[in-house]
């Protein structure tokens, strides 16, 4: 792998390992992964990190970067296709939780039924199988 890209995958691994014991540190990691995946034009890195910043961003509790960072995750997924209910299930959760968090009932809900038709739409695929 060229440098960038070797960077890139690095931070974002240590991002994920640092997650749940060092947030500003998993922080530094996920935006630096974020700033190559742009460069790199990788969408799938760009989704990876802005999914981690968004979780960091929800634990310290800065719940708008949270929601914006969770937004654009949301929005990289279906632009990337492939299994969306899958890949969208988790993200549906951590922005209801968000907005429940931050008393926003309403859009809470929401998100909670489109967290839950993700998962009518894996339990429907696996019974078809």
């Amino acid at each position: 792998l060229p440098l960038p890209e070797k960077q890139c995958r690095i931070a974002l691994k240590e991002g994920k390992q640092l997650l749940k014991r060092n947030i500003r540190s998993a922080s530094v990691r996920f935006k630096k992964a974020l700033m190559l995946a742009k460069q790199l034009n990788d969408i799938d890195a760009e989704k990876r990190a802005s999914r981690g910043l968004g979780a960091c961003c929800q634990r310290q509790n800065l719940y708008e970067e949270a929601i914006k960072y969770y937004l654009r995750a949301v929005e990289l997924t279906e632009k990337t296709g492939g299994d969306i209910e899958f890949e969208m299930r988790d993200l549906y959760n951590s922005i209801a939780e968000v907005y429940a968090d931050i008393g926003d009932t309403e859009k809470a809900l929401d998100y909670y039924d489109r967290y839950l038709k993700c998962i009518g739409a894996d339990t429907d695929e696996a019974t078809a199988r």
